[in-house]
C-alpha cells in the first residue's frame, strides 16, 4: 500500500489525461487515416513505371485515378494490353483507349472541346516517350475520337462529382452564403445575408471578402466562369458592402472582359473500324 502510494506521489502527469506520446501517436494515425491514396509519400509512384513522364502537369490524383485503380488502363499504359486489332492498328488504339478512360475519369474536366484537352495530350505525349516512340501521331484524330465517344459519360461523371462535391461542402460556412445569394437570384447587403441565414455579420463578411478574392485568382488564372469548375462559388462585390453570386455581367467594373476565344476547325471526321472494341471496357 505504501509503495502504491508513494508511486502515484511521484507521478507529474495529471490524472486521468492520455500520456502525450499517446495522444501524438493518436493524431498521427488520424492523419493517416484521413489521407487519399494518392496522398501518401511512398509507394504507388515508385511502382508506377513511368510516373515521372507524367508527374508535374498532371496532378497525382489524376495519375493515381487512371493508373493504379484500374487494372486494363494500366495494361495499355504499360503497352501489355491484348487487343484485338491488327499489330498496324495496336498503337493508335492503345492511345485512343488511354484518352477515352482519362476523359471518362475526370481528365481535362469543363473542356468544350477537343482542342482543350491539354492533359489528355500530356498523357499520349508521355506514353509515347516512355516507350520510346519518336514520331508524332495524329493528335486531332485520337482526341477528337474521344471527345466525341466520351460524350455522355464525361457529362455523368460531372454531374456526379457536382453532387458529391454540393454534399461534402453543405455544412460549410462559405457555402451556405453562396447558396443562399445564387436563390436569391440577386446582389445583398452583408446585414441581409446575415440575417438570413442566422450568422454574425462579422462571419459572413471575413467569408464574402474571402471568396471574392478567390474569384478574382480564378478570373485571371483559367478566364473560366463556370462556377462549379471553381474552387470556391463565384462571389463578386457589385460595391461596398453588396454582394452577388455569379452573375458578371451586372459586375462589369469588377470583372475584366472575357477575350474572345479563336474559332479553330472542328476534328476531322474518318471512318473508324474498330470503335466498337471500346464498348466492352468503357466505365458505366
Amino acid at each position: 500500500m505504501t509503495a502504491k502510494c508513494n508511486n502515484e506521489a511521484n507521478d507529474d502527469s495529471p490524472p486521468g489525461r492520455p500520456e502525450t506520446r499517446t495522444l501524438v501517436s493518436q493524431q498521427e494515425q488520424s492523419e493517416r487515416d484521413e489521407r487519399e491514396p494518392w496522398e501518401e509519400p511512398s509507394g504507388w509512384r515508385d511502382k508506377l513505371p513511368g510516373y515521372g513522364h507524367l508527374a508535374g502537369p498532371i496532378r497525382d490524383k489524376l495519375i493515381y485515378r487512371l493508373l493504379v485503380s484500374n487494372g486494363k488502363t494500366r495494361r495499355f499504359w504499360d503497352n501489355t494490353a491484348v487487343v484485338k486489332v491488327p499489330q498496324s492498328k495496336r498503337r493508335h488504339y492503345i492511345e485512343k483507349s488511354l484518352v477515352i478512360h482519362a476523359l471518362s475519369v475526370g481528365w481535362d474536366q469543363g473542356a468544350e472541346q477537343w482542342q482543350d484537352l491539354r492533359q489528355c495530350l500530356t498523357l499520349v505525349r508521355a506514353w509515347r516517350r516512355f516507350h520510346g516512340y519518336s514520331d508524332d501521331p495524329d493528335y486531332a484524330i485520337i482526341l477528337g475520337f474521344a471527345f466525341r465517344y466520351t460524350a455522355e459519360v464525361r457529362a455523368a461523371y460531372a454531374a456526379r462529382k457536382r453532387l458529391q462535391w454540393e454534399e461534402r461542402q453543405r455544412s460549410k460556412t462559405y457555402y451556405r452564403i453562396a447558396c443562399w445569394l445564387r436563390d436569391l437570384g440577386r446582389s445583398a447587403a452583408i446585414g441581409e445575408i446575415a440575417q438570413g441565414l442566422s450568422l454574425t455579420e462579422g462571419s459572413v463578411r471575413a467569408q464574402l471578402t474571402r471568396m471574392v478574392q478567390q474569384t478574382q485568382k480564378e478570373l485571371e488564372s483559367k478566364q473560366d466562369l463556370d462556377e462549379w469548375a471553381w474552387e470556391r462559388p463565384p462571389i463578386f462585390r457589385v460595391q461596398r458592402g453588396i454582394y452577388l453570386f455569379g452573375n458578371p455581367e451586372s459586375t462589369q467594373a469588377e470583372v475584366p472582359p472575357e477575350e474572345p476565344k479563336s474559332q479553330k476547325p472542328d476534328s476531322p471526321t474518318v471512318e473508324e473500324p474498330y470503335s466498337d472494341l471500346f464498348d466492352e471496357w468503357l466505365p458505366d
